[in-house]
């Protein structure tokens, strides 16, 4: 199944891109791909560092009480 949907998935993506390059011009797709490129350095550069420090000092104060055992 998993097999499966990789396929479609991949289909699906070449079929947009020959779709895509067939319906913009050159800078338009130069322009894609910049602004593709940015929205990963974005995300990846920025906003994940952000994410996981908020999310590591949103845990640091929590801690499990400790249960005694008789």
């Amino acid at each position: 199944m998993r097999i499966a949907v990789v396929a479609v998935g991949a289909a699906l993506t070449g079929v947009g891109i020959v779709l895509l390059a067939g319906m913009l011009t050159t800078p338009q797709l130069l322009g894609l791909g910049a602004w593709l490129a940015a929205a990963v350095l974005l995300h990846d550069g920025v906003w994940m560092p952000l994410v996981t420090a908020a999310a590591r000092a949103g845990s640091w104060g929590r801690r499990t009480p400790h249960r005694r055992t008789r």
